[in-house]
């Protein structure tokens, strides 16, 4: 029950504080810069806290697409960290519209 309990949880939060730069309400990291995000990756439990924000927002959007997806966790973390070492300045929440983006192209036939 737990591990359903937590990412909907996570997934509710994840959709609702505001965010002015992108028109959506949001809560939780998405406040921090991608320097920030790889930063705080270094310590375990806060990567783990970055991996379910974005796991939350992923599945919400893909639930609001109708988007079924050929990647994971990991393959998030990677492109996220990717991205982010190229735009340390840029807020994270860009980096995950971005990742949302390109997984618009990996979507299961």
């Amino acid at each position: 029950m737990k591990k359903i309990l937590l990412p909907a949880t996570l997934l509710l939060v994840s959709l609702s504080a505001s965010a002015e730069q992108t028109g959506f309400t949001a809560y939780g990291v998405y406040e921090q810069t991608c320097g920030v995000y790889l930063s705080d990756i270094t310590d375990a439990n806060k990567a783990e806290q970055y991996r379910m924000w974005v796991s939350g927002f992923i599945t919400r959007a893909n639930i609001a697409k109708g988007r079924a997806t050929n990647t994971d966790p990991s393959a998030h973390d990677t492109w996220l960290q990717k991205y982010c070492k190229e735009n340390k300045d840029e807020p994270f929440i860009l980096a995950v519209l971005n990742l949302d983006k390109e997984l618009d192209g990996h979507v299961d036939q």
